[in-house]
């Protein structure tokens, strides 16, 4: 029988760990916790992080290329499935020879109306198919699943993704929610489920600063570590990009505040 632990404490921090065959569930009672690991993880069993928890991997940690479990990690959007969401992974693909490797949509998440079951998503190509009353499993149309990498400011470069395409940790997307019938303001709760992404990670290279018109490359990007980013060094590590110029402009907008 696999082992269980479940931490209440707001922070837990450790050195270096091996997870085999046993449940860490941090923010089961309901609160958002931090478990924080130093140095080295090995990762052979599931990390459950609930509500709004998080694995801290500090600059220089190690997650074993070897390492055959899994991460889970809620997240939530709006249910309306008139609605777009910007997403990004904090898992790749489970794989134990390698980390922080692309993905499918459909590989890594899950329907979490209850986060302590996950359950396989339903898919459906139409446009429409997820307009109706909300479904168990949840319903996702995948023809609004898109990304934006490294093209120029013009609105027929969206490329689809749908839910069977790859797309690397360092890739946005968007999608819709799960029910026409629910407001916006209605949350539906996701599940991650995947190997952490871990490290240094470092995004396409842009084909250059701008495209033959002036205009300049840009791409949809996301958060892709199963923690918060440190706003002010994400900004001071990509201030200065291709060619000195301005990978990013300094400006931080959080999309709630825009709605």
């Amino acid at each position: 029988m696999a082992a269980l632990a479940i931490i209440s404490l707001s922070a837990a921090g450790i050195g270096d760990e091996e997870i085999n065959d046993s449940q860490v569930i941090m923010g089961a009672g309901g609160g958002s916790h931090s478990l924080t690991v130093s140095g080295y993880l090995k990762l052979d069993g599931k990390i459950d992080l609930q509500n709004e928890s998080q694995l801290i991997q500090p600059q220089g940690s190690i997650l074993a290329e070897s390492s055959k479990g899994y991460l889970e990690r809620d997240q939530q959007g709006t249910e309306n499935a008139y609605t777009y969401n910007y997403w990004s992974s904090p898992v790749g693909l489970r794989n134990t020879s390698s980390n922080n490797a692309a993905f499918k949509v459909a590989d890594v998440l899950r329907g979490g109306t209850d986060p302590t079951t996950p359950k396989f998503i339903d898919f459906g190509d139409h446009y429409s198919y997820a307009n109706g009353a909300l479904s168990d499993p949840v319903k996702i149309s995948s023809y609004w699943i898109w990304k934006f990498v490294n093209q120029s400011n013009e609105y027929a470069l969206w490329q689809h993704v749908r839910e069977d395409n790859l797309l690397n940790v360092t890739e946005g997307y968007t999608m819709k929610g799960t029910s026409g019938a629910s407001a916006i303001s209605d949350e539906q709760n996701y599940v991650y489920r995947g190997k952490p992404n871990n490290g240094d990670l470092t995004h396409t290279t842009f084909p250059g600063v701008f495209d033959g018109a002036g205009n300049p490359f840009i791409t949809l990007t996301g958060n892709p570590y199963p923690s918060a980013l440190d706003a002010d060094a994400f900004i001071d590590d990509n201030i200065d990009g291709v060619g000195n110029t301005d990978a990013i402009t300094g400006n931080l907008y959080i999309l709630g505040a825009l709605e």
